[in-house]
Order: C-alpha cells, then structure tokens, then sequence
C-alpha cells in the first residue's frame, strides 16, 4: 500500500513538473520570437538609402577608427551590430529529464521489489529433513508383570537410509504420570528406502501401565514418523 501510494504520489509530481516545464518553454519561445520580432520591425521601419554614382576622390577616403560616426542615422540603424536572441533556457529541460528519471526509478522499485528482497539461498552444507517413517502396524501383549510392544515400520521411498534405528515404548499410568521407558533395534540394521522392518520391545514392570507411546530414534537423534494404521490403533 505504501509502495503504490509513493508511485502515485510521484506520478502526480513528475505532471506536474512536465505541464511547468513545458509553459515556461513556450514563454521562451514566445519571448525569443517576439525579440525577432521587434529586431525586424525596427529595421523595416527606417529607409534603405538611395544609392547614387559619386565621383571617387582620393581625400575624401575616410580613415577606418573605432567608434566612428555613421554619416546617416538610417544607416546606423541598418548596419549596426545584431544582437542574436538569447538562446532558450535549460531550465525547463532539465526539470522534465530530472522528473522522467525520478518516475523511471520509482516504477523499477515498483517493479522489481526483488532487488530490495533478496532471495535467501539455502546453505548447502544444511540436509533437507527426511521424509518422516510410516508406522504401519502396532500391536501390544500382557503376561504378569510385562508388557510387549510389537509393530512393523516402514522407511518411505522418498526417505533417507536409517542405521541402527531403534524403537523406544514408554509407559505411563492411568493417571498419566511416566513410569519406565524400554527399546530395541529393528530387525533390519540398516532400512533403505521403501523398506519395512518388525521391531519388539519387552518391558517389565507394567503392572500399573495405563497407556503407551511409541517413537523412533538413531544414535544421534528422534527420527519423526506418522501414523499409517488402517485402523488407527
């Protein structure tokens, strides 16, 4: 909003300054034309001289000084120095290119704000995060004092190989508080992508364990993993 507002507002200024550029060129040009103007009228005005044979004497050349009188007023006016008109001001000229270059780099902020957003560039050095492992079946046994957590898990194709992925159960009590936590390696050592894998953890002292939570790790980290159940148990 803030953006197109300046483009406006600098819009509305660069006319402006176009429509003052332009009159004060024209006033120029009309002053220029009616300095010519006047130049002509005065010298249309006065009588051109009528030229008659005269006998050529030697005393009467006329020394060649600065500043000399002209023998008629007429010809003074007719042959005296020119005054050129004034050349038109640049003013007006480099008010219009100063608002047309003002404008120009306006509509390029506009237009290409990716030159004030640079886009970030990933660091190579930094791993995208693996496609997270897909719990496929879960199943659990009681006997006495034990309880076994059984399932299969699955390494999606568009995951990474996991080595030495183990798979960690923890208990909790009816009344929600942790009590004991247990884990093992899957059967396969090494899961490659699309691969698939049993895993069992057996832990004893379950007695009073109301629920259980399943999670995934490698030697260095908690690998993510969904839900993929049909039944959703």
């Amino acid at each position: 909003m803030f953006l197109l507002t300046l483009t406006v507002a600098s819009l509305v200024i660069a006319a402006l300054m176009s429509v003052m550029a332009w009159r004060m060129a024209v006033t120029e040009r009309r002053r220029s034309q009616a300095r010519v103007d006047g130049l002509a009228a005065e010298i249309h005005a006065g009588q051109a001289p009528s030229f008659q044979a005269i006998a050529y004497r030697q005393d009467e050349d006329l020394d060649l000084r600065s500043g000399a009188s002209s023998p008629a007023g007429t010809e003074r006016e007719l042959f005296g120095p020119v005054h050129n008109a004034a050349p038109p001001s640049r003013f007006a000229t480099r008010l219009t290119v100063g608002a047309l270059v003002l404008v120009g780099a306006l509509a390029a902020t506009v237009a290409f704000p990716a030159f004030a957003r640079r886009t970030p560039v990933q660091d190579p050095g930094i791993a995208a995060a693996p496609s997270p492992l897909e719990l496929v079946e879960l199943a659990e046994e009681r006997d006495s004092d034990t309880i076994t957590v059984r399932g299969v898990v699955r390494n999606p194709r568009s995951g990474t190989r996991m080595d030495e992925l183990a798979a960690v159960v923890f208990l909790f009590g009816s009344d929600g508080a942790f009590i004991t936590s247990g884990r093992a390696i899957v059967k396969s050592v090494s899961l490659g992508p699309g691969g698939e894998s049993p895993f069992v953890v057996a832990i004893d002292g379950a007695k009073q364990v109301g629920r259980f939570r399943v999670s995934f790790r490698t030697d260095d980290r908690v690998v993510a993993h969904v839900d993929r159940r049909v039944d959703g148990k």
